[in-house]
C-alpha cells in the first residue's frame, strides 16, 4: 500500500457562527406523584438537598445546582471533545460497522472477500448507468443478503456505500458533530469544526479512480433534477437508468437528448428514441429532427 497521509481541512469560523444562530429553546415538564406507600416514603429520603420549589428560597438553589451540572457536563462534553481531535490529528481512526469491512488488529479493516466483490458490483453497475433502485432489485433477486442478514436493501444504503471514501482506502474522520449537550443531537459537520482526510489508511476495495468518476456520477444525476421551467426538460430532465442508451443519443440538430418512448403498431408496440424537442414542442418547430426505431 502507499504510505499513509493525513490532510487537515480546517473548521470555517463562519459556519460555526451561523450555526448558533436563531435556535429555539427547548423546555420539559417534570410531574412526580406522591403517595403514602413504603416505596414513596424512602424516595423523600433519598432527595440530593430537602428542595422544595414552592419556597422561594429553595428555587434559588435549585437554579444554582442546575446551573452547576450544566456546566459540568459542558466541562466534561469539551474534554471529551478535546480527546477525540487529537486522536483524529494523530491518525486515529475509530472502528465502525461497514459492509465489506470487518475489525481486524489495531482497530483495521480488514476485506472480506465475498462481500468486497458485492461492492465492486454496485459501484460498477452504477457507473454504467444503473439507478439506485435498480441495483436494489438486482441484490434482491440474486439473494443478496445486507450485513446484518436481511433479505431486502435499502436505496439510502446504496447511496451512502458509493459516497463511502473508506472503500478506496481512505478515511474522514469528524463528519458530525454533537451540536447541544443536553439533547444529544448531531449535526453534519460543514465547517463547524477541523476535519482530518487521511489517504491509504488501510485496503481499499476499489480503485481511487473508480471512486471519484462514480463522485462525479453521482453529482451530474443529481444536478439533472433541478429543472427551473416545464420547458428546461428538454436540456435538463430527471436521470433515468431504464436504458443502456439513455443520454447516449443526441440529436444532431439542437442537440437534445433523445428520449424513449413507444408507437403502436399493428404488430404491437414498438420502442423508438425520439429528440425530447419534437415531443414537446412539436414537428413545425424542428423538421429536422429523426426518430430512431430500436
Amino acid at each position: 500500500m502507499p504510505e499513509k497521509s493525513i490532510t487537515e481541512l480546517p473548521a470555517t469560523p463562519v459556519s460555526r457562527l451561523n450555526d448558533s444562530n436563531g435556535r429555539q429553546i427547548k423546555v420539559a415538564a417534570y410531574c412526580r406523584v406522591s403517595t403514602s406507600s413504603e416505596e414513596q416514603l424512602s424516595s423523600y429520603n433519598s432527595q440530593k438537598e430537602n428542595i422544595n420549589t414552592l419556597e422561594n428560597d429553595d428555587e434559588t438553589l435549585l437554579a444554582i445546582f442546575s446551573a452547576l451540572a450544566q456546566a459540568e457536563s459542558e466541562s466534561l462534553s469539551r474534554n471529551v471533545r478535546m480527546g477525540l481531535q487529537q486522536n483524529y490529528k494523530a491518525g486515529v481512526v475509530p472502528y465502525h460497522v461497514i459492509y465489506g469491512y470487518r475489525k481486524g488488529d489495531d482497530n483495521t479493516l480488514v476485506i472480506v472477500p465475498e462481500e468486497a466483490e458485492i461492492v465492486k458490483r454496485v459501484f460498477e453497475h452504477y457507473l454504467a448507468g444503473r439507478s439506485i433502485g435498480r441495483i436494489r432489485k438486482d441484490l434482491e433477486a440474486d439473494g443478496i443478503p445486507t450485513y446484518r442478514g436481511k433479505s431486502s436493501w435499502s436505496e439510502n444504503t446504496l447511496q451512502q456505500m458509493l459516497r463511502n471514501e473508506k472503500y478506496c482506502g481512505d478515511v474522514l474522520l469528524q463528519k458530525t458533530y454533537v451540536d447541544d449537550i443536553l439533547i444529544r443531537k448531531t449535526k453534519k459537520n460543514t465547517g463547524q469544526f477541523t476535519q482530518y482526510y487521511i489517504q491509504n489508511n488501510h485496503e481499499p476495495i476499489v480503485s481511487r479512480d473508480l471512486f471519484d468518476r462514480v463522485q462525479v456520477e453521482i453529482a451530474r444525476r443529481a444536478s439533472k433534477t433541478k429543472t427551473p421551467s416545464p420547458s428546461a426538460r428538454t436540456w435538463m430532465s430527471k436521470y433515468s437508468g431504464k436504458s443502456a442508451l439513455n443520454e447516449i443519443l443526441v440529436c444532431g440538430e439542437c442537440g437534445s437528448y433523445y428520449r424513449r418512448t413507444t408507437w403502436a403498431k399493428p404488430q404491437g408496440r414498438v420502442g423508438v428514441w425520439r429528440c425530447t424537442s419534437r415531443l414537446e414542442h412539436g414537428d413545425k418547430k424542428l423538421l429536422q429532427a429523426v426518430d430512431y426505431i430500436i
